[in-house]
């Protein structure tokens, strides 16, 4: 009783966290706060440099820890014997089916682990651009918006992504239609804000070195 309390608790945390960073951006965007700020990067010199490699790298292995959030949740909601297997050379997690992937609460919280991760990602990206030199928080910045992009897909309500899995999950779990409808609503401005983002950031940028 106690674990299942638990893991409800820990549904009603994640759907608050996602949504509350989800209107955070958004309202950054508007109110054209640091958070949501534009570099004006050199797009020729940036694809001439390393930062290309290393923002394919990065996105592989971000995959891959994102197919890993979904295996620590599945752990610890006590699913048996998942396993992340390689298909069509991307990582993805699979569990064979059991008792404990018939709960609500335990396919919400696998569902919404990778999202999760994926916002947590994003975050760490926000804080180090603000962090970083003038001369690095320019790139960082562009990595930002690229992050949030790469997020985007799993965490709106898109056909078979996650969330859109993960809120039909949260709604026979908590048999409430306001939760589902309010988070549609708020990743559906996100998506536009993120989408803005990554126009502005296209158009705000220059094709040469200088």
């Amino acid at each position: 009783m106690t674990s299942m309390r638990l893991r409800l608790y820990a549904a009603w945390l994640v759907l608050a966290l996602l949504s509350a960073w989800h209107i955070t951006l958004s309202l950054a965007f508007f109110l054209q706060l640091p958070l949501a700020e534009l570099p004006r990067i050199a797009l020729g010199a940036l694809v001439r440099s390393a930062v290309p490699v290393v923002a394919l790298a990065g996105l592989l292995a971000w995959i891959a820890v994102h197919e890993l959030a979904h295996a620590t949740a599945a752990r610890w909601c006590g699913v048996r014997d998942g396993r992340i297997r390689w298909s069509a050379a991307l990582p993805a997690f699979h569990a064979p089916a059991q008792a404990s992937l018939e709960r609500s609460d335990t396919r919400f919280l696998i569902l919404s682990a990778g999202p999760l991760l994926d916002m947590l990602c994003s975050l760490c990206l926000a804080i180090a651009t603000t962090l970083a030199p003038p001369a690095q928080a320019a790139t960082l910045q562009g990595l930002f918006v690229v992050s949030l992009l790469v997020g985007l897909p799993n965490c709106c309500m898109l056909t078979r992504a996650d969330m859109q899995q993960g809120i039909r999950q949260f709604r026979l779990l908590c048999r409430w239609r306001w939760p589902a409808a309010v988070y549609g609503a708020v990743s559906l401005v996100y998506a536009g804000v993120v989408l803005l983002m990554a126009v502005k950031l296209l158009l705000h940028s220059r094709p040469g070195i200088v």
